[in-house]
C-alpha cells in the first residue's frame, strides 16, 4: 500500500493523487477545505514524497499501485483526482472500472497521449538536479506567480525529495507513452480544471487532447493561475471540486452538503 494521508469520513471519498514532483503533501490545504465534506485520502505516488525509495514509475506500475491502495482500503465510493501527470493515470484507472468510482476530477491532466513538451524542455528538467536552485526554478516555470511562504517551502522539499530514477522515467517514457486506446472513451461524469496561465497544459491542450476522451465533460479554466492551483488557488479548486461532485457525483444516499466559499 502507498504511503497516505486520510482525513473526514463522509462518501463519496475523494482520492487525491499529485503533480509531477510533487507529494500527497501539495493537498494540505485543498484537503483542510475538503474534508469537513468529504473523506479525503491523498496518496504518495513511487519515487516521490515518502515513496521516494519505492520503485516502479511506469504508467502501468504506478497507476497498479494506486488501484491496489484504493482496493486495500474498500472505498465503496470515490472520485478520482489526478493532477498533471497523475491526470493520465487516473484516466488510465477510470478506464479499468474499478468498483465503487464515481467520478473524475483532473487538474491540468497530462493525456493519455503523448504530453506535449518541447523537447528543449524536456532536456532542461532533464538536467534539473535534486538541489533549491533548481526546485525554484521548476516551480517558478509553471506558476502565474511566484508560490510563497510554508506551500512554497513544502513545493521545493518535494521536489528536492523525489527519486532521480522517477524524475527521469517520467520525462524519457511516461510522458511520451500512449494509452489513448486503452483509454478510449470514459463514461464518468469529469469534471477537468486548468489555469489560464499554465504554460504546460492549458486549456487549449485540454480542449485538444483531453476532453475528447470523456463522454461528459466540463472544462473550468481558473484566472491568474498556472499549473499548480492546489498551492495557487486551493480555495477556488475546492470549490470546483465540491460542487462538482456534490451536484453530478455525489452518491444519492448521502445528504447534501453545504456549499463551500469559492474565494
Amino acid at each position: 500500500m502507498l504511503p497516505l494521508s486520510r482525513e473526514g469520513t463522509a462518501l463519496p471519498t475523494l482520492v487525491l493523487l499529485h503533480y509531477f514532483g510533487g507529494s500527497r503533501r501539495e493537498w494540505t490545504e485543498v484537503r483542510a477545505l475538503l474534508s469537513p465534506h468529504f473523506e479525503c485520502v491523498s496518496l504518495d505516488l513511487p519515487g516521490f514524497g515518502d515513496s521516494a525509495d519505492i520503485i516502479g514509475y511506469t504508467v502501468e506500475e504506478m497507476t497498479a499501485a494506486i488501484a491496489k491502495t484504493i482496493k486495500f482500503l474498500a472505498l465503496k465510493s470515490f472520485v478520482l483526482v489526478g493532477h498533471s501527470m497523475t491526470g493520465k493515470l487516473a484516466l488510465v484507472i477510470a478506464a479499468q472500472k474499478l468498483a465503487g468510482l464515481k467520478g473524475l476530477v483532473l487538474v491540468a491532466p497530462s493525456p493519455p497521449s503523448p504530453e506535449p513538451i518541447q523537447e528543449s524542455n524536456r532536456k532542461k528538467m532533464l538536467a534539473f538536479r535534486r538541489v533549491r536552485q533548481d526546485a525554484e526554478e521548476f516551480l517558478d516555470g509553471i506558476t502565474a506567480h511566484p508560490l510563497v511562504g510554508e506551500a512554497r517551502e513544502r513545493a521545493i522539499k518535494d521536489f528536492m525529495r523525489c527519486s532521480p530514477d522517477a524524475w527521469t522515467a517520467w520525462l524519457e517514457r511516461g510522458s511520451k507513452e500512449n494509452c489513448a486506446k486503452h483509454v478510449n472513451i470514459v463514461g464518468y461524469p469529469a469534471l477537468v480544471i486548468t489555469g489560464d496561465a499554465d504554460p504546460s497544459l492549458p486549456a487549449s491542450v485540454q480542449e485538444k487532447m483531453t476532453l475528447p476522451h470523456l463522454k461528459r465533460p466540463r472544462l473550468e479554466v481558473i484566472s491568474q493561475c498556472g499549473h499548480l492551483p492546489t498551492l495557487e488557488t486551493p480555495g477556488k479548486l475546492s470549490w470546483l471540486i465540491s460542487n462538482f461532485v456534490r451536484n453530478e457525483v455525489k452518491d444519492p444516499s448521502d445528504p447534501a452538503r453545504p456549499e463551500l466559499n469559492g474565494h
